[in-house]
């Protein structure tokens, strides 16, 4: 079981979809961003507020993102729950891995501010946060199973936090200071 793991998440990692593809999930992803942004203004949630913190921590933000949230949840819930293609299981299997992956994603994050980031627990289960989790674990999702590849679901996942941590009032939502290098 261990080896298929290993061995799905290898061959989605090393897939690289062609540019018809990557033209396909850039509209899958401008729908969730529209829906997203709308919601998020829509409710007060997001508020254009660019972050204004230490220059080299302003600028190592997007290096630090990318490796995690992005690679390292998608490498989890996605490469490593959800069977890749070439495993050829019926729809509805990948079907219930997929909608077990996305129920695990969303549910992480309340479980992580409860294990061991007690700051954003107001933040983490909030339901308009996690109506956007869900969203954007949806489309995540679906780019993987539509492309094979992990890295359309690593691009979604690393520019929505991204812009939202840098330019839409994440970082402080997240406790990140101007001064600071790291969340408090």
């Amino acid at each position: 079981m261990l080896r298929s793991r290993l061995e799905s998440i290898r061959t989605a990692l090393s897939s690289i979809p062609d540019p018809e593809a990557w033209k396909r999930m850039a509209a899958l992803y401008i729908l969730f961003a529209i829906a997203a942004l709308a919601i998020g203004f829509g409710t007060g949630f997001l508020a254009f507020a660019p972050f204004r913190g230490n220059p080299w921590f302003t600028v190592a933000l997007p290096v630090l993102l990318l490796l995690k949230p992005a690679i390292f949840e998608e490498v989890v819930f996605r490469g490593a729950l959800v069977p890749h293609a070439r495993e050829r299981l019926s729809g509805a299997k990948v079907g219930l891995f997929a909608a077990s992956s996305l129920i695990l994603f969303v549910a992480s994050h309340p479980l992580q501010a409860i294990l061991y980031r007690h700051s954003v627990i107001d933040l983490f289960t909030s339901p308009i946060f996690l109506t956007l989790t869900l969203g954007l674990g949806f489309v995540c999702t679906a780019a993987y199973i539509i492309s094979g590849s992990l890295w359309p679901s690593v691009v979604m996942h690393w520019v929505t936090v991204t812009v939202w941590i840098e330019f839409l009032g994440g970082a402080a939502r997240l406790g990140i200071h101007s001064n600071s290098l790291l969340p408090h």
